[in-house]
């Protein structure tokens, strides 16, 4: 039965994203790249991204991350009424990126994420399409540096302050031309 083969592949598609998604090297992601055929497009393409993560993060310096309460209307005489994490990237690459998110994992006591949120370092668009702040437009070339900083009134449940911030998103300058 054609169907149950397909269903059969995609689970076992899905299954062998979450093994190089725990891996998280390039060498877990090729792999699931190369042996899976009956994964659908969305996901092979999310793994060709988390194939880029993997080359290049170790290449991102990012700082230790800043939390502290901010009025989210950036209002000085205004309420504490959210949360800011602020950091600041440095590319120690060889490659100019046009594309990289980071995501903010909100951690519980146990270090645990509890919830995540993303926002572009480099990119033209931010988060459904809205415009992005012009800091963030340039592409991120080798020895730049760049503040980024993500603001919530929503933060979760078990949330202890802490929080760690990786890139879940890169896209190479040159690869993109490719692409086209």
């Amino acid at each position: 039965n054609t169907m149950a083969a397909l269903r059969y592949g995609a689970r076992r598609a899905n299954a062998a994203f979450a093994i190089a998604e725990a891996e998280g090297t390039v060498e877990g992601w090729e792999k699931f790249l190369k042996k899976n055929d009956f994964a659908d497009g969305a996901l092979k393409k999310r793994a060709g991204s988390m194939l880029e993560v993997a080359r290049y993060a170790s290449s991102l310096a990012i700082a230790e991350p800043v939390v502290q309460q901010v009025n989210l209307a950036d209002d000085p005489k205004g309420a504490l009424d959210g949360w800011g994490v602020s950091t600041e990237v440095t590319n120690n690459a060889d490659k100019t990126f046009d594309f990289l998110t980071l995501e903010v994992q909100f951690l519980d006591a146990q270090g645990k994420k509890v919830q995540a949120a993303s926002y572009p370092l480099v990119g033209q668009a931010g988060p459904g399409g809205m415009s992005l702040e012009e800091q963030y437009k340039p592409p991120l070339a080798p020895g730049d540096k760049r503040a980024w900083r993500y603001t919530t009134g929503d933060v979760p449940e078990g949330w202890n302050q802490q929080v760690r911030v990786v890139p879940i998103a890169i896209r190479v300058a040159d690869d993109a031309a490719k692409a086209e």
